[in-house]
């Protein structure tokens, strides 16, 4: 079953290699950035979904989990309409997605107003590792 425990059970890492600061791009603009974020927070969502699906299937009625999978469908639109909203300003600016070579955006320097903790040393794409400048 699924239980409720009030304690934190694993320790959150903040680093200059977190995933948060290389999932988006934050090499372009702004609503370049708020848009790939969207997608990936909607994608993110959509698996909640289908795993609060799954395990809802073939159980009795739970009030809790109705209201849980409607409040997270509520999210699913609010994420659907920013991220629409995003790519049809890009679009109406001439910008269209395309997919970028993974060594071409590790070689673009990420904007430290759009990290969400600039005060942690970058990654070095070279090793890997955090940015020695």
């Amino acid at each position: 079953g699924m239980y409720y425990l009030a304690e934190p059970l694993i320790q959150w890492r903040r680093h200059g290699r977190n995933a948060s600061d290389t999932v988006a791009d934050k090499t372009s603009t702004k609503l370049v950035s708020v848009e790939t974020t969207a997608a990936y927070t909607l994608a993110g969502m959509i698996c909640m979904l289908e795993d609060l699906s799954r395990f809802r299937n073939g159980r009795r009625e739970d009030a809790r989990l109705t209201a849980m999978s409607k409040a997270l469908v509520g999210q699913i639109l609010l994420a659907t309409r920013i991220w629409t909203r995003c790519r049809n300003a890009l679009v109406l600016d001439g910008q269209r997605p395309t997919w970028v070579d993974k060594a071409e955006l590790a070689a673009k320097p990420v904007k430290d107003s759009f990290r969400l903790r600039p005060d942690l040393p970058k990654a070095d794409p070279q090793d890997g590792g955090p940015d020695k400048t």
